[in-house]
């Protein structure tokens, strides 16, 4: 089997670079995302040879078969000592195979994205969806589940991380119960870290200690919390076209099902200068999912954060909101409190979560 490590930005042209230099059978056998770069490493079956004529002389001697002829006369004057019986196999012993093993590799190429379509599901990824992403790979040979899954969601999903220090201002908006707010004050200490400086607002919805709050979640402080109203939001948001460091912004929570919540979010986010960002939790029934991204998606949010991760077995929220939104996936999260695990959304990152989360699954359904 010949191997090659092959770099390139995104994984569609290091897939290029593979069929071209190895074939169209080639199997990619791993994926690592590295500063920006995508690291494949592909292998490829050598082309069998087979002779043009099949004779005799050409044949291992191992495989001719002995002409019929009389049986040779026992020499009992020499006899041969006795041979020591060979023990049998015992009726249930089985040598273990690799995953795939007797496949030709299309056939291993197949059965990955077979898998990954019935993981999509499983995660409660709608059918439909499930089998478009998987046949939407069938172009990309992969060995593994888990390396078909990446592919099959980077041919439909953008993934666009929020970068440290981002020069728009971000607003987070969202159902309550998000975890908008952690998120919020993640990334600002983030920037504060990556810039020297950065500024977290909150929109002033008339909760008690709610500078306070942000103020422990980010490690900023409470006075370091500024709290506003549309007007005074707007202001800020033009002061800070002077050149000075990243403003992230905590909206309200906003119920995606009530008209009123709705139409308050809507004149702030069509009169003030900021990108909004969608928190979702992936607690909950799929198509309340689908239809929360769609309802924000109508009010100009084009990119998406997915908390709670840890706290669900199925965890096809994000691809769910992604895909129904329309809507680049940004960050993903790893529990509820600001210092843990906000993690950049990949290909690689995402289909790893899922996998994990249906083989605890197996495991735990193996044991009770």
């Amino acid at each position: 089997m010949r191997m090659r490590t092959f770099t390139a930005p995104t994984l569609q042209e290091a897939i290029a670079q593979i069929r071209e230099d190895m074939g169209p059978d080639a199997l990619i056998l791993t994926t690592h995302y590295r500063r920006g770069e995508v690291e494949v490493r592909a292998a490829v079956e050598p082309a069998l040879r087979v002779p043009s004529t099949h004779t005799a002389a050409s044949m291992p001697i191992t495989t001719r078969r002995p002409v019929p002829g009389p049986a040779p006369e026992a020499n009992l004057s020499n006899p041969l000592p006795e041979a020591t019986p060979a023990a049998p196999l015992a009726p249930s012993a089985t040598v273990p195979q690799p995953a795939g093993w007797g496949l030709r590799p299309r056939a291993v190429q197949r059965r990955a994205l077979e898998s990954a379509g019935d993981l999509l599901m499983w995660h409660g990824v709608p059918a439909d969806t499930a089998r478009g992403l998987a046949r939407a790979a069938n172009h990309i040979g992969c060995a593994e589940v888990q390396n078909a899954l990446a592919a099959a969601l980077e041919t439909r999903i953008t993934f666009q991380p929020i970068p440290p220090a981002p020069v728009r201002p971000v607003m987070f908006v969202g159902p309550p119960s998000s975890g908008r707010s952690s998120v919020a004050a993640r990334l600002t200490a983030r920037a504060v870290s990556a810039s020297g400086a950065a500024e977290l607002i909150a929109l002033d919805d008339g909760r008690p200690h709610q500078a306070a709050h942000l103020g422990w979640l980010s490690g900023l402080g409470e006075r370091a919390i500024g709290l506003a109203d549309h007007q005074r939001l707007i202001q800020r948001v033009e002061r800070r076209r002077e050149g000075r460091g990243p403003l992230f912004i905590d909206a309200f929570s906003t119920n995606p099902f009530d008209h009123e919540s709705v139409e308050a979010l809507r004149a702030i986010v069509s009169t003030v200068d900021v990108e909004p960002v969608l928190v979702l939790s992936a607690r909950g029934h799929p198509d309340e999912i689908a239809e929360t991204a769609q309802v924000f998606s109508m009010l100009g949010v084009t990119r998406l954060v997915v908390t709670g991760l840890d706290l669900v077995r199925r965890r096809g929220a994000p691809v769910i909101a992604a895909i129904a939104g329309d809507m680049k996936l940004a960050q993903i999260a790893i529990g509820g409190m600001a210092g843990v695990g906000l993690a950049p959304a990949t290909p690689a990152r995402l289909a790893r979560l899922m996998v994990d989360a249906a083989d605890e699954a197996a495991a735990v359904r193996g044991a009770a």
